[in-house]
């Protein structure tokens, strides 16, 4: 079943033959410059790219570079990502730098400041979290992704419910401030 060889395809093989050039048939949608739909989808091509580069750049900052800034190392090692995206150096030079601070006797008010550091991002976080549940105790329905809507039984009434959830932030608050005293003694402590 080979190929059927017709008239049109003699003549293209002779026409090549004699004159060297191949005659191409384009199928389908040829752009036209005066094509509005094709001048617009350009334009919006044009966009994308520009739009893609721009997050490229903003994502570069926060991926891992190949090589140590402190000490020029390769950081292949396992951990290395994690420190880079912690103290923006390899796990080595972390290492190092602890040490010394342990040498010197100043390891113990960096763990401090740590602690405290991290204690202030986890109450930030649960100070949003009862901010949302505050303003999701409007109701007692909830709304699913499907449309669904489901009524809630609450135990007392949603006034008492949410007067606990402002207690609850008020303490977050209270606590918040009392960290952040501690951390400006050790700020104080460290210099």
């Amino acid at each position: 079943m080979g190929h059927k060889i017709t008239n049109k395809n003699m003549k293209r093989v002779l026409e090549v033959a004699r004159d060297g050039k191949v005659s191409t048939t384009t199928v389908g949608w040829t752009p036209n410059v005066k094509d509005e739909e094709y001048t617009k989808y350009k334009e919006e091509e044009k966009q994308r790219k520009l739009d893609q580069e721009e997050k490229h750049e903003m994502f570069k900052q926060h991926r891992m570079p190949w090589f140590c800034p402190e000490c020029n190392s390769v950081m292949n090692k396992r951990l290395d990502n994690k420190f880079w995206r912690i103290h923006n150096k390899c796990m080595g030079c972390v290492i190092k730098e602890e040490t010394h601070m342990r040498a010197t006797g100043q390891y113990d008010l960096y763990e401090k400041e740590k602690m405290v550091l991290n204690a202030i991002s986890n109450l930030k976080d649960y100070k949003i979290q009862f901010e949302l549940a505050l303003e999701q105790t409007n109701t007692e329905t909830f709304v699913h992704e499907s449309g669904e809507v489901e009524k809630w039984k609450t135990i007392g009434t949603l006034d008492h419910l949410k007067e606990n959830i402002k207690k609850d932030i008020i303490k977050i608050d209270e606590s918040l401030e009392q960290l952040q005293s501690d951390l400006e003694d050790i700020i104080k402590q460290k210099t």
